[in-house]
């Protein structure tokens, strides 16, 4: 790669009007400056990472829109040596400036900017990316790519500043750094930033500040709204209507039992409304689910269903019923698996819990019972592979290639029945409950080891 480093930071020769092999320190500065560093005169070295601005005024990492403007650019980058290309587009609000070298026509600086966000660009002299940064539409440093890897400032210092965690002893919080860097997490951000706090550390960002030892409880709280208020106005614009009235996909979570009693749920117009009256959208960020069969309440804030993102998709209620049953269940949760039965009876309170459990590993009904069952329109019924199918190797083994169900069958899964007739068992699998699967009665009978059903009266 063309150019030098600085204390490990690549510096293109791109940026030596001398053609020297070093900047002067004026250009040291003006690159510096322009790239999120701090160069310690001093020291003759570079002593600020970009991104870590925790220590300085906010204003300073803000994009300044002048400085990358087309005119101050043509001053940075002379006419005489650099070639200008410039596009605008009116349906998509964008513009785009590349500047290219005139003598090796490699591409030197690219900015990209539309009504979401601007992206900046700066080359080495092969023309490849040497430094990236992305600014939120209010001029806030989201990320920037470094070491071939992405960064965000923000997630990066608020993981710094709760530090009693990782110590493991004396809590040592850095609350300033803390309360900082959250208030910059804004609607437009929340999103990326947490999906990368929990990605990057291992647990969510919601948990990283209420698990926090050396933290103030009114400042936790402070902090916990704010985010909550960011996370209600992201999700003001998706589908969270408290109701559960479009399709859902399992995420990441062993929580198939509770999805696929969701999804039976729904066959009965009895159960649908069950479901449509069971989340009570509070209009402050916060949602009150009450399950009928264990006569609770539990809240749901917006910045959970957005810290839950290994959760559902498609419809987010069904994830605030998730989170909701989450609660409920406490220490045994939802992740790890279950008994369709304990969804059911939460959901409707039927009252039919031991009874769907013993006869859940007693007795399976023939297809001619399950067909009269289903003819009944209040009948709810699951049906699950058995738990231990995978220790005694029934594992699709049997199935054909080239059968369209192949794919659906899943070692230890839960499934919610929604009919049946002579040839086949017809079901919806949590992992995609638009689509319905057609299994032919013989494959069912072999895998299907489980049936639980109860009527809605």
């Amino acid at each position: 790669m063309a150019g030098f480093k600085v204390d490990g930071h690549f510096i293109p020769k791109s940026y030596d009007t001398n053609n020297d092999s070093k900047l002067t320190v004026a250009e040291l500065n003006i690159f510096c400056r322009d790239n999120d560093l701090k160069y310690d005169e001093k020291n003759k070295k570079i002593v600020s990472a970009a991104g870590d601005y925790s220590e300085y005024d906010v204003a300073e990492y803000k994009l300044d829109s002048q400085k990358y403007s087309l005119e101050s650019l043509k001053k940075r980058y002379p006419e005489s040596k650099y070639r200008f290309e410039y596009k605008e587009n009116e349906i998509l609000q964008s513009i785009s400036i590349r500047v290219f070298d005139k003598k090796t026509e490699k591409l030197v600086f690219s900015l990209y900017k539309d009504s979401s966000a601007t992206c900046i660009d700066l080359c080495d002299d092969n023309g490849e990316s040497a430094y990236f940064r992305n600014y939120d539409k209010n001029g806030n440093l989201l990320f920037y790519d470094k070491d071939n890897k992405r960064h965000y400032p923000i997630a990066d210092n608020i993981y710094a500043a709760v530090s009693a965690k990782k110590g493991r002893c004396l809590p040592t919080t850095d609350v300033n750094k803390l309360v900082l860097n959250v208030k910059r997490i804004t609607s437009e951000n929340i999103a990326e930033i947490t999906r990368n706090y929990e990605k990057t550390y291992g647990e969510s960002l919601l948990d990283a500040i209420n698990n926090e030892w050396g933290l103030d409880k009114k400042i936790k709280a402070q902090l916990i709204q704010h985010l909550n208020k960011c996370a209600a106005e992201t999700y003001s614009n998706l589908s969270t209507n408290g109701k559960i009235d479009e399709g859902f996909n399992q995420g990441q979570i062993g929580d198939c039992w509770f999805l696929a009693s969701i999804a039976a749920v729904q066959r009965s117009p009895k159960g649908q409304e069950i479901l449509n009256n069971m989340i009570t959208d509070n209009k402050d960020g916060t949602y009150t689910v009450k399950f009928k069969g264990a006569d609770k309440e539990y809240t749901v804030n917006a910045i959970e269903l957005l810290s839950k993102d290994n959760y559902a998709s498609g419809d987010y209620d069904v994830r605030i019923l998730e989170i909701a049953a989450e609660k409920h269940y406490n220490i045994m949760g939802i992740k790890n698996g279950g008994d369709p039965s304990s969804g059911i009876e939460l959901l409707l309170g039927t009252g039919d819990w031991w009874k769907n459990f013993a006869r859940n590993y007693s007795s399976k009904p023939k297809p001619e019972k399950i067909k009269e069952l289903l003819q009944n329109k209040n009948i709810i019924m699951t049906a699950s592979i058995d738990p231990l199918s995978k220790l005694w190797g029934l594992i699709v083994k049997d199935v054909p290639e080239d059968a369209k169900y192949k794919d659906d069958i899943a070692t230890a899964h839960a499934y919610a029945v929604v009919d049946i007739d002579d040839k086949n068992i017809y079901l919806k699998n949590p992992w995609y409950t638009e689509k319905i699967i057609s299994i032919p009665l013989d494959v069912f009978s072999e895998y299907w080891s489980c049936v639980q059903y109860t009527e809605i009266t």
